[in-house]
């Protein structure tokens, strides 16, 4: 059986707009950092809501890429690491 999220964190325009937004502004330590700490925000989330953890892993790094993509969108060029 698939297990599908209705609304994935990766897809939450307004929450990957502001957190990218933050991040650009921030050197690239404190910008991995924060984008880091947001995605735990989300992981946890779908943890107690019961999502089994392959899915919660899989949605978690596409957030993460959505994060880093919009950072970079919005001009920051940080290290990733």
């Amino acid at each position: 059986m698939v297990e599908m999220l209705a609304f994935p964190p990766s897809r939450r325009v307004g929450l990957i707009r502001k957190h990218g937004r933050i991040a650009a502004q921030l050197n690239s330590s404190s910008a991995t950092s924060h984008l880091r700490y947001q995605v735990e925000i989300q992981r946890r989330a779908l943890m107690s809501k019961g999502v089994a953890r392959a899915v919660v892993d899989r949605e978690c790094a596409a957030l993460l890429a959505a994060l880093y993509a919009e950072m970079f969108r919005q001009g920051a060029m940080p290290e990733v690491g």
